[in-house]
């Protein structure tokens, strides 16, 4: 899943919302969306400060999951430490 870190979450939801569009016409993708509730990939990407990126993983593991693909919308060596930080301690 599409993920960062950040205490700027709009901004980087915002330039995501470009690079995922494409799978907004992909139509497994758009049968989940609909079964969601949702209107756009980017929803389902997990992007927040640190607690509140830890919490929406956290969930997925508290409901079953027993791996976690995370791929970084961030490219910043800072920002992905901290995307590793919040992965190496769940």
């Amino acid at each position: 899943m599409s993920a960062a870190v950040t205490d700027d979450a709009d901004a980087v939801r915002a330039r995501a919302a470009g690079s995922l569009a494409i799978y907004d016409q992909i139509p497994s993708d758009q049968k989940v969306l609909a079964r969601e509730g949702l209107s756009s990939v980017v929803e389902l990407a997990v992007i927040g400060t640190a607690s509140a990126v830890t919490g929406r993983l956290a969930a997925y593991l508290d409901a079953g999951a027993t791996d976690l693909a995370l791929v970084p919308l961030q490219t910043e060596p800072a920002d992905l430490q901290r995307l590793w930080d919040v992965a190496a301690a769940l």
